[in-house]
Order: C-alpha cells, then structure tokens, then sequence
C-alpha cells in the first residue's frame, strides 16, 4: 500500500473474525493518520464490520458500524491510526476503503476522480407497500436488488422501528438498540444501497411504508 499520494484504498479481507487487540499492525490495521475516508467498494454490499479510530489509545470506545459509500472526515486533527473488527467471519467477503491523508473526501469529486464519470439518477417511483414490523423478530423492508435507486420507508407506528443490514447479525443481537440506526415515529429512512434492508421494532409492532425507486 502506498500512502505516498493524496488518496489511497486498502482492501480489508472479512474472512475470520477479527478485533483490535490481535495482531496489532496486522492487514485490518490502516498502518498510517488519515484525515477522512469513504468505503469505496465491497464484493457484498451486505458485509459486516466495524472501524475503530485510534486503537491503540481507546481501547475501550465502540466501532462505527460500516456501509457501503459511507464518507467520515475529522475537522479539528487527523486520525492516528485505525482498524477493521469483524464479529462474524464472512468468507470470501472484502471491502476497500478509500483514505485521504489531508483533505475531507467528498464523494462525488472522488468518484470522478477514480472512475471517470458518476450519473446520478433519482429514479421514478415504482411501487409502495405496507409493512408490520414485528418486535421479537426481524422482517425484511427491502430485498436485494441490483435494479434499485433509493428505497425509502417512512414509519408510521408509535414506537421505534430499529434498521440493520442483516438480520442475524444485528437485529438480533442482545444490544441491537445500540448497534443499529432508530427511526423514531414519523420518521424517514432511505436506503440507497443494493442490498436488503430488514427491521425490528420494540414495545409492540409498528406499521412502515416502503416506497421503492428504480
């Protein structure tokens, strides 16, 4: 890896389980500071990992749960050094991350940079359902598909519906509160990936309204 140019990408292989405090300097380690990144590529946009900033130093502070085109910048110092952890080996599975060692990513300018060209498409409205989204299991709301632009579901219940990207992993961990993002009641959530989407709400079922775009 050559960190010698404003930009650089480092593959992480999420084969085996893996965390900070194991072979430290090892392949999931970054090895350099950074001031931003954007996870640029994954062979399964349903990949589980986390990114731990400054490992060696806070060795007690929870990972940010990654996704695919997913950007993060620090605006007053860089980051010393960073890692990948992985609760659950995924064979086969990698994600490229793309750093900058100075200057905040901004996806667009980067993507035009790497690959040329990015078209951007909103997409047409394309069918709309109604979900119940039980509270002991996960459902899926979106299913993977490669054709989709934007899925976007509103939710319309009373209680706090609870999204993550895999349903055995994350919505069903005893801290999946914690892990995964909230839609609090009324809220909106779009999920502009290609992968499958599922939910789990909490006190007692709550009913979403999903709109998918192509």
């Amino acid at each position: 890896m050559s960190t010698t140019n404003k930009f650089f990408t480092k593959r992480f292989y999420l084969d085996n389980p893996i965390n900070r405090s194991i072979n430290r300097g090892g392949d999931h380690f970054v090895g350099t500071s950074f001031k931003s990144f954007w996870v640029s590529g994954t062979n399964n946009s349903s990949f589980q990992a986390t990114f731990v900033i400054n490992p060696e130093t806070d060795t007690s502070v929870g990972g940010l749960p990654l996704r695919l085109n997913q950007c993060q910048g620090f605006i007053e110092s860089k980051a010393e050094d960073a890692c990948i952890e992985v609760l659950v080996a995924q064979p086969g599975v990698w994600v490229d991350i793309t750093f900058s060692q100075d200057e905040l990513i901004q996806v667009g300018s980067v993507a035009v940079t790497i690959q040329g060209a990015v078209n951007i498409v909103d997409g047409n409205l394309h069918a709309s359902a109604l979900i119940t989204v039980p509270t002991a299991t996960a459902i899926e709301i979106f299913p993977a598909d490669a054709a989709r632009v934007k899925g976007t579901f509103q939710n319309k219940g009373a209680t706090s519906i609870f999204v993550g990207n895999n349903t055995a992993a994350e919505l069903t961990n005893a801290s999946f509160q914690d892990i995964c993002e909230e839609v609090a009641p009324g809220g909106v959530f779009e999920w502009k990936n290609k992968g499958s989407l599922f939910a789990r709400a909490i006190d007692s079922a709550a009913k979403t309204s999903t709109r998918t775009e192509f």
